[in-house]
């Protein structure tokens, strides 16, 4: 039951509250974060880049009664040169090693996914995270954050939205919610352009990121 949550958009007045929530509640648990090879702990780099879109207003957050945030949804407009992006970034975080692996590695999903090529659209709304308080897991909460960032996806004119998951949990989500999965690599699998292996999976059950996809 939500009854006692409530949602609402990420407001200015939430971006310290939303970015701790984000380094506890998201990159804590996040497998990809996780696999990384000598490194549990996200890049101060990875952080700004991701909670900087908190100011394009694609924000949404689950509050208690008490107005605190239990769970947190960010959004993100997709666009056709978005692998080149994250690997110019890359470039210029040569010294942080991990965060420059993490773009390059997703930089290769974004090619395999390929989703502005085969659904024939020229942007797309992506789901760039979801998180929730641990006290507050079990609860549909994560969905829930999904299906507003969908209808948000929708009131702004998009015609698809897509996801990356890591979380096992979040790709459940996706598919209850109707999304089909159109690309997967198993972590191990992987291979920078050095042909090094980066990740090993803390556990057999968060082994793959799982790229997903929905018209609406």
């Amino acid at each position: 039951m939500t009854d006692d949550v409530s949602f609402a958009p990420v407001a200015p007045a939430d971006y310290a509250e939303a970015r701790a929530f984000i380094v506890k509640y998201f990159y804590a648990f996040e497998p990809m974060n996780r696999a990384y090879i000598g490194q549990k702990e996200a890049s101060d780099a990875d952080v700004e880049f991701t909670v900087k879109y908190l100011e394009r207003g694609l924000g949404v957050k689950a509050v208690d009664r008490d107005g605190k945030i239990v769970g947190l949804s960010l959004g993100y407009i997709g666009h056709e040169n978005d692998a080149e992006v994250m690997r110019q970034e890359a470039e210029r975080n040569g010294g942080d090693r991990k965060w420059r692996d993490i773009l390059e590695f997703l930089a290769y999903v974004q090619d395999g996914a390929d989703v502005l090529g085969k659904f024939g659209i020229d942007v797309a709304y992506e789901v760039q995270l979801v998180a929730v308080h641990s006290d507050y897991r079990g609860r549909s909460i994560g969905k829930k954050l999904v299906e507003r960032q969908i209808l948000k996806a929708k009131k702004c004119g998009f015609r698809g939205v897509y996801v990356d998951c890591s979380n096992v949990f979040t790709a459940r989500i996706m598919e209850g919610l109707g999304f089909e999965c159109i690309h997967e690599i198993a972590f191990a699998d992987y291979r920078t352009t050095e042909g090094l292996t980066i990740f090993q999976p803390e556990d057999e059950v968060h082994t793959m990121m799982r790229s997903f996809f929905k018209m609406i």
